[in-house]
């Protein structure tokens, strides 16, 4: 993904920006620039949004222009703003695992910065198309601010440092792992009770966790227990005088039941449930694999991939998963050593019908795309040829050695799966997971 750590704090803390100017002549498309370290907050004339997010009494202000817009900006502008409060306090409060306060100001047009917030920020550009001046959006993030993410962004000098920190946090699993506290922060009692009857619906939601959830949780139990149909609320409450009058929960019961939860609610999250604001953990986590896919594939250049896979007889078996358009998008501007590659693996006329496409070749981020998605293909097909049978679950440790790795298979197998697992492993892997 180009430019990822401009795109992870655009889909945090404006999201849907993209789409809410999606409508307007030139805006179709925005394109997003590196983030730039500013030693004060610009004026720039012209409407814009005034931000103020923050924790309890400290606030700091995201400032956004709009600029060489025509004047139907207004209305889904004006609309954005009215609409943002709501959306990042619960969207940006989920990944970050805060409860922020969050107000938004639409000015037409004001140039004047308060004294107040003149101070350090990290700039972002997005642009968009058009004859002469092309509309484009400036948007300012006081470096303050980035203490909520984590305070060392707040002190870094230079752009590279700050890209790499905010990349490196925003790519641990963890962020997106549900945490229940802050659902329960965050959600209304509708957000709640659908939750709920979707974890009960696909059996991932016992009697005895909505017990230990009233547990470890006494301030959200009154509200928990009205978001309960009448029958589970009775059950409930039976449960609750067993478990009280027998004394047989514990801190470990507590500890694990919750996490039981947070599984659950995963595992909802992945398989495309609709619950609360999972559509934006999963464009989060999208992100995520996409940076991911893009590290990988900087390895090496294109070409030597394409060389790996023949060399591994993989070559045609992944361009055939791929389909033509993808493979156009693929070699599109990469030059003869790749075409040399295709047509040596594919018939002429194939290649041929190919390499027509790839005189359309799409975006950048859409040829990026696509070469991220045939590694991605060709390393999966990698993995099934070499067949490693039961000892595969070990090579798999071996060959993992930074703990979010660890964290990130946790997450996607299950802790069930996982240490079912690990009962059939020697004592070398099973140190490395634990």
């Amino acid at each position: 993904m180009i430019n990822a750590a401009s795109k992870i704090l655009l889909h945090v803390f404006l999201p849907d920006i993209g789409t809410a100017l999606s409508g307007l002549p030139g805006a179709e498309t925005l394109a997003v620039s590196p983030v730039s370290i500013l030693d004060s907050v610009p004026s720039y004339d012209g409407a814009r949004i005034d931000i103020d997010a923050g924790t309890g009494n400290a606030g700091h202000r995201i400032t956004a222009w709009f600029l060489d817009f025509g004047d139907d900006m207004r209305a889904p502008v004006t609309r954005f703003a009215e609409n943002l409060p709501t959306s990042l306090r619960k969207r940006a409060g989920l990944l970050l695992k805060k409860k922020l306060q969050v107000r938004a100001v639409f000015r037409v047009s004001s140039p004047e910065i308060d004294g107040a917030v003149r101070e350090r920020c990290a700039e972002i550009r997005m642009l968009g198309r058009g004859n002469g001046k092309a509309p484009s959006v400036r948007v300012c993030f006081p470096l303050s601010l980035l203490g909520l993410i984590s305070r060392s962004l707040c002190s870094m000098d230079d752009e590279e440092s700050l890209e790499k920190g905010l990349v490196d946090y925003f790519c641990e699993p963890s962020v997106i792992f549900p945490d229940l506290g802050t659902l329960l922060d965050m959600l209304d009692n509708r957000e709640i009770q659908d939750l709920f009857y979707r974890l009960q619906r696909n059996r991932l939601l016992s009697t005895y966790q909505i017990c230990l959830i009233l547990a470890a949780f006494p301030e959200h139990s009154p509200r928990v227990r009205r978001c309960l149909s009448a029958n589970t609320a009775s059950d409930v409450t039976d449960m609750m005088r067993s478990l009280k009058r027998n004394r047989s929960v514990t801190r470990r019961d507590l500890a694990g039941g919750i996490y039981s939860v947070e599984e659950s609610i995963y595992r909802l999250m992945v398989r495309g449930e609709d619950f609360g604001h999972a559509q934006f953990l999963r464009a989060h986590r999208e992100m995520v694999t996409a940076i991911s896919d893009m590290e990988t594939l900087l390895r090496f250049d294109f070409a030597t991939w394409l060389e790996r896979m023949e060399e591994n007889g993989l070559l045609y078996h992944t361009l055939a998963a791929a389909g033509d358009r993808e493979v156009a998008r693929a070699i599109a501007g990469t030059g003869v050593r790749t075409v040399s590659l295709i047509e040596r693996n594919l018939s002429a006329k194939k290649a041929s019908e190919i390499a027509a496409l790839a005189e359309v070749p799409g975006t950048m981020d859409e040829r990026i795309a696509a070469r991220c998605g045939l590694v991605r293909m060709y390393r999966g097909l990698r993995v099934r040829q070499r067949n490693w049978g039961a000892e595969s679950f070990e090579y798999l440790l071996r060959c993992v050695s930074n703990p979010p790795d660890f964290r990130r298979i946790l997450m996607e197998a299950g802790w069930f799966t996982i240490s079912t697992a690990l009962k059939g492993t020697g004592t070398a892997a099973l140190k490395r997971m634990t």
